[in-house]
């Protein structure tokens, strides 16, 4: 397994933790950095996850040297190829509750640990580098790193 998905894996079950009942029913998204030794920092709560992401680079100082920011959302998840395409996954007969985390390093990286309600004992993980929320992801990291290079240096 590449690390990054070790890391998005062992992510995923921390922030299970952090729920009182089921990880599979949190009101928000929850925006984290994991820190060098492997602790989960929950930054921001979200309704909106891109939101989020775009919000938390102002937290740059706090944020620190941590070296992953992630996200972890619920959802709903519906297959594809049906007469029923056109119906989002919420209303679809076959919806399947899932849940999410997605994790970016500070090269840019990308990975994810998912796994359903139904089947939560087999989580899955991927390395990936498009779609829309790897690309919030990135920006996400990019700006955190621009805006901690142009932090100014103290004086002599």
């Amino acid at each position: 397994m590449d690390p990054l998905e070790a890391t998005a894996l062992l992510a995923y079950y921390q922030t299970a933790a952090l729920s009182n009942d089921d990880p599979f029913d949190i009101p928000h998204a929850r925006i984290f950095t994991i820190t060098s030794d492997g602790e989960v920092k929950v930054m921001i709560t979200a309704g909106d996850v891109y939101l989020g992401l775009q919000v938390l680079p102002a937290a740059y100082e706090k944020i620190g040297n941590d070296p992953v920011i992630g996200v972890e959302t619920v959802g709903w998840a519906a297959p594809v190829g049906s007469p029923t395409d056109h119906c989002v996954p919420a209303d679809h007969p076959q919806r399947r509750r899932v849940r999410l985390i997605a994790v970016v390093n500070r090269d840019q990286e990308v990975a994810s640990a998912l796994a359903f309600r139904d089947d939560n004992d087999n989580v899955n993980t991927n390395a990936f580098s498009e779609g829309s929320l790897a690309a919030a992801l990135k920006d996400c990291m990019d700006r955190v790193l621009l805006l901690q290079s142009l932090k100014p240096r103290p004086r002599d």
